[in-house]
């Protein structure tokens, strides 16, 4: 990733990441994000040059030697520099971002580079400062300074303050850090290569590897070297650019660091296969919820509905409780009473609520597996507070799903009509063979009784229409226990996509946002660690 499209990219991934990952971590991102806005706002052309180093290295020495006459304080008494100085003429505001109050004014240059480079040299408070106040300076300073210049001495080369607080955790800055090894007149000609080896070898270990410019301020050894190397870093008018970068991939690899530290992981192997768990969750939920007794009712219904339409007449006398009205599940007709709308009658086993949500965070965890282990506790514990909201949103959605109350198939109509005809039929039969006997019973003469056959056709309309009545009714009951097979499995159907829908927009959505957050927030650490100019 270039650098202008990371200094906009930082800001973005810390606000996501904000309530997930360490705030030490991320408050030392934003702190370089800050800077990095600070200084783009100045002359990026510009090359600020710092020199930091222990009590007693030579730092200021350095400078006037560089500059080629005194501009910094040198005194016997240590520690000579108590606040930071400023040499240059150029970027005034620089230097006032810096908060350097100090200031030499000479040439734009002040290490007479060549090609109009602008460049400040800073003389910094020195970093094993018995006081407080000065350390702090200093790294404040050290932490904003465009290109470094690490004086050591040959007694104090190898302190842990220099490599253990400060080299050790800059290995991305290595091109803009310069190490010397000043007051080299102190060295014997023999132990010198031996000091510059040890001394080259503990910034190898730092991973800062850099070339060591052995120099002395006294005698004017190396001086020459040191100031064409820092001259060619400021005629490349870059070398802020190159410190900005070397932040953004430090601070990106410290937050990576800080969220693989609380158990974040890039292998997400284990969320893309817990998400095929989708559907135990459905089925939990829908079971919760009582998706299945509203299905089961929906066929109860219907077989009240068609025998009422298509059972045999006096039958029909007999009244039965619709299933879905005693549910609060009738649709259509206004039969459902207002207060009953949204809600439905349905009531499920506690023990089925407790398996619905033990589903669903089941899911949750092993969805989030890759997350870090706040992140992952923060997540479940917003699923646990959902999840009676989300099983209630499902109910409503059981309330208002179509129960097909008010479904009447055109075969109702032609069994009903066939079922009156026999009725009719068996009827007047059967009102004939009465009549008959009560003719016989007064002695009234009744004259010829017509036959169809051997049998009186009385008869035979009584039989034909008992036999008919039990045919339709056996077609009736095949029908009806077939329609309410459909009706049942065509409303499972249906609230099985509404809930899945539902919990698509109140459930799964919410773990999956957070998931796709963590990838991309990932993915733009790892393009932000690899930042270039």
């Amino acid at each position: 990733m270039k650098l202008q499209e990371s200094l906009d990219e930082l800001p973005a991934v810390l606000d996501s990441l904000a309530t997930h990952v360490d705030a030490a971590a991320i408050t030392r991102a934003r702190e370089v994000a800050q800077r990095a806005e600070e200084r783009r706002g100045q002359e990026m052309e510009a090359t600020v040059i710092a020199f930091a180093g222990a009590t007693g290295s030579g730092k200021s020495s350095l400078i006037n030697a560089l500059v080629g006459h005194s501009v910094a304080r040198v005194a016997a008494q240590r520690p000579t520099t108590a606040a930071p100085l400023a040499v240059g003429a150029a970027a005034n505001n620089i230097v006032g971002m810096l908060n350097i109050p100090q200031r030499v004014q000479t040439s734009a240059n002040p290490l007479g580079c060549e090609g109009g480079a602008s460049v400040v040299l800073v003389d910094l408070p020195d970093i094993d400062s018995i006081e407080a106040a000065h350390r702090s300076v200093a790294s404040q300073l050290i932490a904003r300074a465009d290109v470094l210049v690490w004086v050591a001495d040959p007694q104090k080369y190898a302190d842990a303050i220099l490599h253990e607080d400060y080299l050790r955790h800059m290995g991305e800055h290595a091109d803009i850090m310069v190490a010397v090894l000043n007051q080299a007149d102190k060295l014997s000609p023999s132990d010198r290569p031996g000091v510059v080896r040890d001394f080259s070898r503990l910034l190898e270990a730092d991973g800062v590897s850099r070339r060591v410019f052995v120099t002395s301020a006294a005698t004017g050894e190396g001086i020459a070297e040191l100031r064409s190397a820092l001259c060619s870093i400021a005629q490349g008018r870059h070398a802020a650019a190159l410190r900005m970068a070397a932040d953004i991939r430090t601070a990106a690899r410290d937050v990576m660091s800080a969220i693989e530290s609380d158990g974040g992981s890039a292998d997400f192997s284990s969320s893309d296969a817990a998400s095929s768990g989708r559907s135990r969750v459905v089925h939990d939920v829908m079971k919760a919820a009582g998706a299945g007794v509203a299905s089961e009712a929906a066929a109860g219904s219907y077989r009240v509905r068609a025998r009422r339409a298509t059972g045999w007449p006096p039958a029909r006398l007999i009244r039965r409780v619709d299933p879905l009205q005693r549910l609060h599940l009738m649709s259509g007709n206004n039969t459902r009473p207002a207060a009953a709308v949204g809600a439905s009658n349905i009531r499920t086993a506690p023990a089925v609520h407790v398996q619905a949500e033990a589903s669903m965070v089941r899911y949750a965890v092993r969805v989030s597996a890759a997350l870090p282990v706040t992140w992952r506790m923060a997540l479940e514990n917003d699923v646990r507070k959902e999840m009676s909201a989300v099983l209630a949103s499902c109910d409503q959605a059981i309330a208002g799903v179509d129960v097909e109350s008010q479904r009447r198939p055109h075969w109702w109509a032609l069994l009903n009509a066939l079922q009156w005809v026999s009725f009719g039929v068996g009827m007047a039969g059967a009102l004939w063979l009465l009549g008959l006997w009560i003719a016989d019973a007064v002695r009234w003469p009744t004259g010829e009784i017509p036959t169809w056959g051997v049998l009186p056709v009385p008869t035979v309309l009584l039989m034909a229409g008992v036999v008919s009545g039990i045919v339709w009714s056996i077609l009736s009951r095949l029908g009806v226990a077939h329609g309410a097979r459909f009706v049942s499995r065509r409303v499972a159907a249906t609230l099985e996509r509404d809930i899945a829908r539902l919990l698509d927009q109140k459930f799964f959505a919410k773990i999956d946002s957070q998931i796709s957050l963590y990838r991309t927030c990932r993915g733009t650490l790892r393009e932000l660690a690899q930042t270039t100019v």
